[in-house]
């Protein structure tokens, strides 16, 4: 759902020689994801992935459990999944922060097991960090964007395309 407020139309007129789709499952857990994104890849095969997902899975019981790598693994699973699909380029889309500081610890200690991977691996999964966009941009509801946050995280999405696409 911090999806669904992005304008597509400006991201799209933003890119140069591609076009941007989005596949939104709102409420989904990244479990729940893995096996959404595999009709997804079939059907339409695209040559760069943007996933970003996981805030969905931030809430106490996680963090009192400290699933940190099992959430981290879920979300490189399908970052695989979509290597082997035949995507070329993959984005690991870092889980922005919560509402208070004991979630947006545990959404940190994610992040940085995914930029590990990215940082370690040879798949062209890349990881886009999002640390430009803190508590100011995050709406009432203590999860989704306001305005201002929602165009920071769209042009984080066109300069990371930027950068692949230009090498």
């Amino acid at each position: 759902s911090l999806l669904n407020r992005i304008d597509r139309k400006l991201i799209n007129n933003s890119l140069i020689n591609c076009r941007s789709m989005f596949k939104f499952f709102n409420g989904a857990t990244s479990e729940q994801l893995e096996y959404y994104v595999i009709p997804t890849l079939i059907k339409e095969k695209p040559d760069i992935v943007i996933i970003h997902i996981g805030s969905n899975d931030i809430n106490a019981i996680n963090v009192k459990k400290n699933n940190v790598d099992e959430i981290a693994q879920t979300i490189l699973r399908i970052a695989t999944q979509c290597k082997k699909s035949g995507v070329n380029d993959i984005f690991i889309s870092g889980i922005l922060p919560k509402h208070n500081l004991t979630l947006t610890k545990f959404v940190r200690e994610i992040n940085d097991v995914l930029k590990e991977f990215c940082k370690s691996n040879f798949f062209n999964i890349h990881f886009i960090s999002n640390e430009n966009i803190n508590y100011d941009f995050i709406s009432d509801d203590g999860v989704h964007l306001i305005k201002d946050g929602t165009h920071i995280l769209a042009s984080n999405f066109v300069n990371c395309i930027h950068d692949i696409t230009h090498h």
